[in-house]
């Protein structure tokens, strides 16, 4: 089953992400495993020390089959209402709801598809400690995938800031750092030495970067297919950490992706018990 679903993922372009998980989806799911049994809406906070703000994040959830999520930007909240006649309907015929539904839909079939990981990880203890070691290998991964023979400003670039990583990126690099987001309040500060922009910079740092950390929200938000259009025209590798979309992180290699690290739900910023980090990596 993994083979086959790697196998289908080769000729399909990074614009087509979507079109391309839905046929993926639609030939290993059978109708009655792809109805809708619940949503749910769910808000948790974190502070970021670059500036002492809290920040509030949010993220849905369908229970189909098995369990996918996307996180949601919050000036999208206004469509949360329509979603309650979602159960029991089929998860791959959402056309007209926001893209961040159909990537929560599609997470949830491919939760049950389950494809066998490159290398996988189990993170225990508190979130705090979990957050430590995640962090831990998703920089590790990003430092081995830089190609520091290559002569750009930066070593390598986070689209969407993870504070913890970006830590230990400072540490470990020895180069400079870009780093682009969308949420205004931490836009202009500094993290560890390095600027936050805005993620209207987004594709100037793909194409000045070694490599770049890109985060699930780029899949809910639809910037993921221009992301990486750009970083296989500039020669840049692609590590992509989702939990957004963590389920089909296999099928984005080899349209866009180089190496995708992904924590299904529950996250370890939830709860206290275990979560599972899971490795994907191109052929």
């Amino acid at each position: 089953m993994t083979e086959t679903l790697t196998s289908l993922s080769a000729d399909h372009s990074p614009a087509d992400y979507v079109g391309h998980l839905t046929q993926v989806a639609l030939r290993f799911t059978k109708r009655q495993d792809r109805l809708i049994q619940s949503i749910e809406s769910t808000q948790y906070s974190n502070n970021l020390n670059c500036k002492n703000v809290e920040l509030n994040l949010q993220y849905l959830s369908i229970l189909s089959k098995g369990l996918g999520c996307s996180f949601y930007e919050r000036s999208w909240m206004s469509c949360l209402e329509s979603l309650n006649g979602l159960v029991g309907r089929d998860a791959l015929s959402l056309e007209d709801f926001p893209l961040f539904v159909r990537i929560a839909a599609l997470d949830s079939l491919f939760s049950a598809l389950d494809p066998a990981p490159d290398s996988s990880w189990l993170l225990e203890g508190h979130p705090k400690e979990k957050s430590l070691e995640r962090a831990k290998i998703i920089a590790s991964e990003a430092i081995a995938l830089t190609e520091t023979d290559i002569e750009r400003k930066y070593g390598v670039s986070c689209i969407g800031v993870v504070e913890p990583i970006v830590k230990l990126l400072s540490k470990g690099l020895g180069q400079a750092i870009g780093l682009a987001d969308n949420r205004e309040d931490i836009i202009g500060s500094k993290l560890f030495g390095n600027e936050i922009l805005s993620g209207k910079h987004t594709l100037d740092l793909v194409s000045e970067s070694n490599s770049i950390v890109v985060t699930g929200m780029t899949l809910s938000n639809g910037t993921f297919a221009e992301i990486t259009q750009v970083a296989k025209e500039c020669n840049t590798k692609v590590l992509l950490f989702s939990q957004t979309g963590a389920n089909f992180g296999r099928n984005l290699l080899d349209i866009g992706v180089d190496l995708a690290i992904c924590e299904p739900y529950p996250f370890y910023n939830e709860f206290v018990g275990p979560c599972h980090v899971r490795k994907y990596v191109k052929l």
